[in-house]
């Protein structure tokens, strides 16, 4: 969570970096049981992967989306 609130901070932050922090935080909010937290994590990711063009993790995304 650090590094994602660090990412977030930074105004020369990558879209893929972010990216990149949001999804392994993503990861943990849902296998804690925190759905609603780990959705919106993972459709912020979604986007950012989706805007830097890596396919393969938008479909992740989706795979981890309701």
């Amino acid at each position: 969570q650090q590094a994602l609130s660090l990412y977030r901070r930074l105004p020369d932050t990558s879209v893929l970096d972010l990216a990149n922090a949001l999804r392994p935080y993503a990861l943990l909010r849902e296998r804690l049981g925190d759905a609603e937290t780990a959705t919106l994590l993972w459709r912020e990711a979604r986007m950012h992967y989706l805007s830097a063009g890596i396919a393969a993790a938008v479909e992740e995304c989706d795979f981890h989306l309701p």
